[in-house]
Order: C-alpha cells, then structure tokens, then sequence
C-alpha cells in the first residue's frame, strides 16, 4: 500500500485517467442523488400538506366542489410526476457511476456545475429585485408605489 501511495504520489504509475473519471462521476452521481432524495422528501411532504389542506376546504356547492377536485387531480399529477423524475434522477446517478467514457463524464460534469451556477445567478437576482423594491418603498412612501416602478 505504501508503494502504491508514492508511485500515485510521484506519478510513477499510469493511471489512464481512471482517477479523474472516478473522482468526477462521484461527485456528479452524488450530486444527482441528493437532488433526488430532496425531490421525493418534496413530495412526500408535498402530499401530506394536500391531505390537511383538503380535510378543511369548504364543500359548498357543486361548482366548488368540482374545482377543489379537480385542482387536487392536478396536484397530484404534478407530485407523481416529481417523484417519477426523483427515481429517474436516481437511475442517472447509478448509470454515471458505472461510466467510464472520461469525455462524457466531463460533459454531464460541466452541465451539472452550469446548471448549478443558473440557479445561483437566479437567486442573485431575485435577491437583488427584492432589495430594490424594498429601497423603492422606503424612498416614495405613497401608496402607489406600484406606478413608480414601472
């Protein structure tokens, strides 16, 4: 063990990029099954919030009866489809892990951290608009304040 270790070390062995494939694909097959397990934790939860919400809705009138079931015949289509996508995240996780192709391995690599880095702007953003309507308010106190942004 302690040879392997120096020849690693002082690249005396030939390691045919196995090491780069193995240290990438676990950090993209890691990445895919947090993703999946926050998803299908999303939906669970998701799911038994629809449960409380629908045990204390008002069911007056057909009309309203129709809307509140159809709106939770589409909540959860939604949800089955979430956790169908969290399974298939799953699966993804298991394929990248038995790749070896080190060309597609970078490539799924540089899309997770370009996907990650969109959110992150997204976020940015978001917090940014918030802020400037918050220093908008504090500046023009009027009520309609709404005219002013625009």
């Amino acid at each position: 063990m302690p040879k392997l270790i120096f020849q690693i070390l002082f690249n005396k062995i030939a390691t045919e990029s196995r090491m780069t494939v193995s240290i990438l694909s676990s950090i993209v097959g890691v990445t895919f099954r947090l993703s999946a397990i926050v998803l299908f934790i999303f939906t669970i939860f998701s799911s038994v919030a629809l449960i409380f919400v629908y045990k204390d809705i008002s069911w007056a009138g057909i009309g309203v009866i129709l809307v509140n079931v159809l709106k939770g015949i589409l909540v959860l289509a939604v949800l089955i489809i979430l956790s169908l996508y969290a399974i298939l995240l799953w699966g993804a996780a298991n394929e990248i892990d038995r790749e070896q192709d080190k060309n597609y391995i970078v490539a799924i690599f540089s899309g997770v951290v370009s996907f990650v880095a969109l959110i992150i702007g997204m976020v940015a953003l978001c917090k940014e608009e918030i802020l400037f309507c918050k220093l908008l308010k504090k500046l023009f106190p009027t009520p309609d304040f709404k005219f002013i942004i625009r």
